[in-house]
């Protein structure tokens, strides 16, 4: 079969548009990260700016879901990717920056720092957040506390109040900050999970876990 060269030059045409808008659909689910300088994105990762590699659009639609704003619009652009994010409709422009996650991730700090601190420190300072994150659950995922802890235990609470704090986070990290053993930390991912109050997505390697909202 012979193609004119117009139809060669719309087909050339069609393909570059399809792989475009396959590279962008891909930064809405886990994707690998191929960072354009390999040494500034090392040095952002080893100095904490980048927590997960190929997580920095998932977490921005996530952030959007949390605070009650419509999914960002994400195309590529000149060689990049652009992000645009939209305020409520009929909703105000400005106010504060952060929804109450963030304030508590501020106020408890990152769960790197947290393992060099007392476990009973911890469990101390996670107890005097329960008001703050008790409404964050409930409001965002219907989920109650007290029924966490009554049927799992408190350290199923913990285990999720952190994973809100960091969804990457490993169980050998959760064990450290918590003071007891990773078998102990995956007993009770596995009940979480179970019982689908959390779910895992991707590799142990590069994965997170998601809360999910109770029906």
């Amino acid at each position: 079969m012979k193609f004119t060269e117009s139809q060669l030059d719309q087909a050339f045409i069609s393909l570059l548009e399809a792989q475009v808008s396959s590279r962008v659909s891909s930064l809405k689910v886990e994707h690998n990260s191929r960072p354009r300088n390999p040494k500034i994105a090392d040095a952002c990762f080893k100095s904490g700016y980048i927590d997960a590699w190929g997580r920095g659009t998932l977490k921005i639609i996530e952030a959007c879901k949390e605070a009650g704003l419509p999914e960002p619009e994400l195309i590529e652009k000149d060689g990049g990717v652009q992000v645009t994010l939209y305020k409520p409709e009929g909703g105000p422009i400005g106010g504060p920056i952060g929804g109450p996650i963030e304030k508590i991730r501020a106020q408890f700090g990152s769960l790197s720092s947290r393992m060099e601190v007392d476990s009973e420190i911890n469990k101390s300072d996670l107890k005097s957040l329960s008001g703050s994150i008790s409404e964050y659950f409930r409001s965002n995922f219907g989920i109650i506390s007290d029924e966490i802890r009554a049927k799992f235990g408190v350290t199923s609470l913990y285990t999720l109040i952190l994973l809100s704090i960091d969804n990457t986070v490993t169980a050998k990290i959760l064990s450290k900050v918590l003071g007891t053993t990773p078998r102990t930390i995956e007993n009770h991912l596995s009940k979480l999970r179970t019982n689908q109050i959390i779910k895992r997505h991707g590799s142990d390697k590069s994965g997170y876990y998601e809360i999910c909202k109770q029906k």
